[in-house]
Order: C-alpha cells, then structure tokens, then sequence
C-alpha cells in the first residue's frame, strides 16, 4: 500500500485547546447535571406501561438481559485505534493521532452523558414487569437515549479507518475499512435493542 502523503495530520495548539475545553466544559455540565438526577421511585415505576411508549419503540421492550455481545463489540473496539502502533507511518505519528483520538473519546463521551443527563429517557426493561426490580431502581435505568455503546464503538472503528484513509491509499483497503467501520456499531446498535 502506497501512502499518500507523509504528515497527513497537524496539530494547531489553539484549537486543540479549545477542542479539549468545550469537551471538558460539557463533560462537567454533564456531571452536575447527572448529580441532581434520582433514579425512578416504586411509584413511578408502577406507573409506566408498554403502551406509553411509540410503537417503533415498544419492539425492545423486554427482561432485563446483560447485552454480552453488546458489551464485546464495545469493549473490543478500543483494539482498532490501538492497531496504529503497529503500522510504520501511524507510529511515527501516534503522538499526534492519540491526541486527535483523545479528543474525540472525549467530545464523545461528555456529549453522551450530558444528552443522557437531560433526556432521562427510560431503559425498555423498565416497562417490563417481568424484569427485576434492582436495575429499575438504579438511576443508569434512565439513561437510554443516546447509547453510549454505539457511539462510542462508532468513535474508535470510524476513527481508525479515517486516519488510515490519510495514510493508505489503496482503494480496496479503505473500501474495507470503512465498510467494517460502519457495521460494527450497525451490530453493536442492535444488539444494544435485542438483548
């Protein structure tokens, strides 16, 4: 694979510090906010029903299950970005692609939390009355919308093949990537309804 240009990637410290700083100033709304969030009472809980939730919805409702396959996509995800030491040219440049990653990782997960936060949107399983009461009751029970999981499993696969895209410019290559890097969260959204 022939690369298509040696420095692909600069870094200018005045909007790399104004990068980290919206992320940090929204990842800190997002703990304030979450810090004055409660999670569902008995009553409350009582109180919602399947058929309050829009039809399109309503399809995952079901028991509290532990999302395995979710959880594997996610958790493995972190291995692509990690890849970028083990290719010569994103070795060479990895001080300047971790800092990018980190950004991202962090823009990511502060607007996350905050949507989150604010949205307090009910897990499915808290409409099931099949599902067990400990897990309603936690106040991460509330904190459906947006799944973290997906994006951030978006983040590391998209990520990857946008920076080797810079690097590589072997067609079937990049078709590859980004072909990956768009199924897997595909999968990991999916699962994160399905299980």
């Amino acid at each position: 694979n022939a690369d298509s240009t040696d420095d692909p990637f600069n870094i200018d410290t005045d909007k790399e510090l104004v990068i980290t700083g919206i992320g940090a100033l929204i990842g800190t709304t997002s703990l304030i906010v979450n810090a004055n969030n409660y999670p569902l009472n008995l009553n409350e809980i009582d109180s919602l029903h399947p058929q309050d939730v829009n039809r399109f919805d309503r399809i995952a409702i079901g028991p509290y299950e532990e999302d395995v396959p979710g959880d594997v996509l996610f958790y493995g995800s972190f291995a692509f970005p990690m890849t970028f030491l083990t290719y010569d040219k994103t070795l060479e440049d990895f001080g300047t692609i971790s800092l990018m990653y980190g950004e991202a990782v962090l823009l990511n997960a502060s607007i996350n939390a905050l949507v989150k936060a604010l949205t307090l949107r009910d897990r499915p399983f808290v409409y099931d009355a099949n599902s067990l009461l400990e897990p309603k009751i936690d106040v991460d029970a509330r904190y459906s919308f947006y799944s973290g999981h997906t994006s951030m499993t978006a983040v590391n696969t998209f990520y990857t093949a946008k920076v080797y895209s810079a690097y590589i410019s072997n067609q079937t290559t990049k078709t590859i990537l980004w072909t990956a890097a768009a199924i897997i969260p595909a999968i990991t959204g999916y699962s994160r309804t399905a299980f």
